[in-house]
């Protein structure tokens, strides 16, 4: 079932990108998510998105795609990473940047091992999810004390950091503008923090990158973002504050979906016909276990694909079309004489052995 779309929301979202671009703050330092309504969200919501798969790499985020992956804001130093509890060592030399048109975006996947118990994630391919409600999930400190600053209210930070998720719409796309080194843009959609804009409003705020975005396809949730960049209200906004009229920025994962595919994930559903024989990932194809097997052929039996089995086919029938060789009759044996303790002659066509008597 495809996403719902807005075409007012669309053409009025148009207008904001052309006025936040200019103010958009790629952070080389962290995200961190304030949720509107306190410091509860602490546990997965009843509707859960994939609450257990987001964890903590050091005072950042990262997101368990399935198969041993994590995928963060390149940012984000490579390390360990905690999940549900248990920390899990980094694979050394398996980071992985993205691109696009040879454009790197702030964004990477590197490998853990033991890989988490857990399923892989869908991630979306829809490029209009402008209107979208989105759960965003990230490692971060609570709402602080209320207060008012730059003609609109907000919050400060509180201090008890945590895994926690909050809501909000997708308001738009813009292309983010890196600042080490210059130039470098990640294709990106954003959130704005509305007063009461959603049921447990959220905003991305100074001190933790990496975490995840989902959105809602049909009735199944998919991973559509990493968090990664902000935009405040400038010099009047205080330190360490969320402000109403903020923005929250999401690298748009639809844009980088087959480099991550291909790097990431098993034979079994990387959506590839990789054993040539018609069927494509579990359930489709019969020599599936699961989406986390690594083999779609039979192991150990080569997938010869419709056209490898008509080509056996044909050469099958080839063979039993070849004339049959003419073989020369074998000579009789000689009969041995009865308590002859001699060699016995035994004779093919035009060859003569002997062998010795059995002792």
């Amino acid at each position: 079932m495809p996403h719902a779309r807005s075409s007012s929301v669309w053409q009025r979202c148009c207008l904001l990108i052309l006025g936040v671009a200019l103010c958009v703050v790629p952070k080389t330092s962290a995200l961190a998510l304030l949720v509107e309504s306190g410091a509860s969200n602490t546990t997965a919501p009843s509707d859960d998105p994939g609450f257990i798969h987001v964890g903590k790499r050091a005072q950042f985020s990262a997101v368990y795609l399935g198969n041993g992956w994590v995928i963060t804001a390149n940012h984000v130093p490579v390390g360990p990473v905690e999940i549900d509890g248990t920390a899990y060592p980094e694979v050394a030399g398996s980071k992985v940047r993205f691109d696009e048109a040879g454009d790197p975006a702030d964004l990477m996947a590197f490998q853990i091992d033991p890989a988490p118990s857990l399923p892989i994630l869908e991630i979306n391919s829809d490029p209009n999810l402008t209107g979208e409600s989105a759960v965003l999930i990230g490692y971060g400190p609570d709402r602080g004390a209320a207060i008012t600053a730059c003609g609109t209210d907000g919050y400060l930070w509180g201090g008890n950091a945590g895994i926690r998720w909050g809501t909000n719409d997708i308001a738009g796309y813009v292309n983010v503008a890196g600042l080490n080194p210059i130039g470098e843009l990640t294709a990106s959609f954003y959130t704005a923090f509305d007063q009461g804009g959603s049921s447990h409003e959220a905003q991305v705020v100074t001190g933790n990158s990496g975490g995840a975005l989902f959105v809602k396809n049909g009735s199944e949730w998919e991973l559509a973002g990493t968090l990664f960049a902000l935009q405040n209200s400038g010099a009047c906004q205080p330190p360490s504050s969320a402000l109403y009229g903020n923005a929250s920025y999401s690298v748009d994962l639809a844009r980088y979906r087959d480099q991550i595919i291909a790097t990431v994930r098993p034979e079994c559903s990387d959506e590839i016909d990789n054993d040539a024989d018609g069927l494509i990932d579990f359930p489709a194809d019969p020599d599936c276990t699961s989406r986390e097997d690594d083999y779609e052929a039979t192991v150990g039996v080569p997938g010869l694909g419709p056209a490898g089995l008509s080509a056996l086919a044909v050469a099958l029938l080839a063979g039993a079309a070849l004339p049959r060789r003419r073989i020369a009759p074998r000579r009789p044996l000689p009969a041995r004489e009865r308590g002859g303790d001699g060699p016995t002659p035994q004779t093919t066509p035009g060859r003569a052995h002997t062998r010795p008597p059995p002792r």
